[in-house]
């Protein structure tokens, strides 16, 4: 509450709008001092009023008397009036003829507000003979009411019945007068037999407007004391709430950043590890691919066997040719020279097998020297596997170990995610749900939850647009391509038949020449002969 108790007692509730009974402020106090106020069934109502009892006394409305009477009567509810600079009294107002004249506003301060049913007209009924908006006489017929008295004689009886259900609902004329505060309008008398008796303050049977206002002006301030204080305490009540409310947030924020601070710090112990396990593996890999493009050079690779064949070939066409070029020659001794070619011929025969066999030789060796190699190298390849394994799997146990004493450390403080709903018990909800607190977008977590809640929804909404437009967008050029072909297809269909119209066309223009032509030399022919 932003208004000390006399600041509130005395406050004007005419300067909240033309129906201060009504107003949403006015309204809002009813919501918490009556429970049961519901706007839609029920309205606020001026309970004690000037007007009616001026005429009461005066003989005449306020407006119609004259201005001493008028002043007199301002005199003596400013007298017993507590309130502050501005308080409105009376206004000037215009009647239907366009006279001014001057009006005297009822009281509109706290104690003097109370709720009635909207239905059934009893606010209006109870303004009529014979009661004439004296407090005291409604309450008479509503004591009446409760007693099982009460007839229907006129408008606010029956409006009183019609509302039947409201009225039972108070279970009899004290908890009545309690639960609406109305225990200040009932005073109490004793009898000769010493017994308490009780009364409705006598309002309507003042002798005089003076004492009428002084006794309408002691049960508001007194109601407005009570009002006030319950206004207060509520308010006490729903600020120590808040406070508290305030600082379970703010207890919550801070066990949920140690809970980001430690997460941060096992994933770091985590990165660490896993560099170290992934700067292991890419040395064992670089070393295996080293052994795998290790290998055994042979220097007579390139002898392959379809180089002996070939050779061979090679050899027997020259001795060939060297036979038969000899062979004709009439000049030399065929004798000599076939000995010599022999010679040479089985000497380069016993040079091809010596090599042959040596190759054979050879290889054999290599194969077996190849085998050994591929062996070896097989063998240190299997051994840098196991032992990339092994370092692997060790670096994983060393992780998992140290990661289980930081766990059994921090476990505290690693629980606080728990502290938040599941759905966003993660890291980066976590951090999202603090921002928004933080940056004064909720007051707590539930409207948080709300709010991220609202903001993952809108984020999957855009991500599903998006993917949406691309396909559209992929169809779209899809389609595009499409029609493209097709008219690429349509323009080429298109320039063949024109094509194919012009060489049908040359070829009729060809044919229509040639029998020109030959009906001219069958026409020359005939003319010669």
């Amino acid at each position: 509450m932003k208004l000390d108790q006399k600041q509130a007692l005395n406050f004007d509730f005419l300067t909240q709008g033309d129906e201060p009974d009504r107003t949403k402020l006015t309204n809002s106090i009813y919501n918490e001092i009556f429970p049961w106020y519901a706007s839609e069934k029920h309205a606020g109502d001026t309970l004690n009023t000037y007007r009616i009892a001026v005429k009461h006394f005066y003989g005449k409305y306020y407006r119609f008397l004259d201005r001493d009477k008028q002043l007199e009567i301002l005199d003596i509810i400013k007298r017993n009036t507590d309130h502050d600079e501005g308080f409105l009294f009376e206004f000037e107002d215009i009647d239907n003829n366009g006279n001014k004249y001057y009006q005297l506003s009822n009281n509109y301060q706290l104690g003097n507000f109370g709720i009635l049913p909207i239905s059934g007209g009893i606010n209006p009924a109870r303004a009529q003979a014979p009661y004439y908006d004296f407090f005291d006489r409604y309450l008479l017929v509503i004591g009446d009411f409760y007693a099982d008295s009460l007839e229907k004689t006129d408008k606010l009886t029956t409006a009183i019945f019609q509302q039947r259900e409201y009225f039972e609902a108070f279970n009899g004329i004290d908890n009545f007068l309690e639960v609406n505060g109305l225990n200040d309008f009932i005073e109490v008398g004793v009898n000769e037999d010493g017994s308490e008796e009780y009364f409705v303050v006598g309002l309507s049977t003042a002798e005089n407007f003076e004492e009428y206002v002084k006794a309408v002006m002691e049960i508001v301030k007194s109601r407005g004391e009570q009002m006030w204080n319950i206004l207060h305490e509520i308010a006490t009540s729903e600020s120590e709430s808040l406070i508290q409310e305030l600082d379970e947030t703010q207890l919550k924020i801070n066990k949920l950043k140690l809970f980001v601070e430690k997460y941060d710090e096992g994933e770091e112990i985590k990165k660490r590890y896993k560099k170290q396990i992934n700067v292991v593996d890419e040395d064992s890999e670089m070393k295996i691919d080293q052994e795998n493009n290790n290998v055994l050079n042979n220097p007579l690779e390139w002898f392959r066997w379809w180089f002996w064949p070939i050779l061979f070939i090679v050899i027997m066409f020259l001795f060939m040719y060297i036979n038969n070029k000899y062979a004709n020659n009439s000049l030399a001794n065929p004798w000599v020279i076939r000995r010599k070619i022999s010679t040479i011929s089985h000497f380069t025969y016993l040079i091809f097998w010596i090599a042959l066999i040596s190759k054979i030789v050879y290889n054999f060796k290599f194969s077996n020297k190849l085998k050994v190699f591929k062996a070896v190298k097989q063998n240190k390849i299997d051994n840098l596997e196991n032992n990339k394994k092994k370092n692997h799997e060790q670096l994983v146990e060393e992780l998992d170990e140290e990661y289980k004493k930081f766990s059994d450390k921090n476990e505290n403080e690693l629980s606080y995610k728990n502290l938040v709903y599941e759905k966003f018990n993660n890291r980066n909800d976590i951090v999202e749900l603090i921002g928004i607190i933080r940056n004064g977008r909720a007051d707590d977590f539930k409207e948080a939850y709300e709010i991220l809640e609202n903001q993952k929804h809108r984020e999957s909404l855009e991500v599903e647009a998006r993917r949406r437009s691309e396909a559209e967008e992929a169809t779209q050029r899809s389609t595009e391509q499409a029609n493209r072909e097709a008219l690429w297809l349509q323009k080429e269909a298109a320039e063949a038949k024109i094509r194919t119209d012009e060489r049908s066309a040359q070829a009729a223009e060809n044919m229509t020449y040639e029998t020109e032509r030959h009906n001219r030399e069958v026409e020359d022919r005939w003319k010669k002969s």
